[in-house]
């Protein structure tokens, strides 16, 4: 069986190193990377072993159904954010 992982902030300094390693893994992990900046994207693909085994997903705190959508079949949740004023607001809508 295939188990599912999510990645938020799969574009930071924390995040993408945490889809890098899992990357790495010869188990059967297939890893759904949570983006917010589009920008930042082609940086993630550079560090990554098997693109094949990664899918991409916009994410925003801050919309409900981005959020709906990247969990939706997910095993675990490696969960990170940048601190900021509305942080407690961002984890309360993505607990919720």
């Amino acid at each position: 069986m295939v188990e599912t992982i999510l990645v938020t902030g799969a574009t930071g300094t924390v995040g993408s190193e945490v889809v890098k390693q899992l990357s790495q893994l010869k188990e059967n992990i297939s890893i759904r990377a949570a983006i917010h900046s589009q920008n930042k994207v082609d940086n993630l693909k550079q560090i990554i072993d098997d693109e094949k085994r990664i899918q991409l997903v916009d994410f925003d705190y801050n919309e409900p159904t981005s959020i709906q959508k990247a969990i939706n079949k997910v095993d675990k949740i490696f969960l990170v954010t940048i601190p900021s004023v509305s942080f407690s607001d961002n984890i309360s809508n993505f607990v919720e």
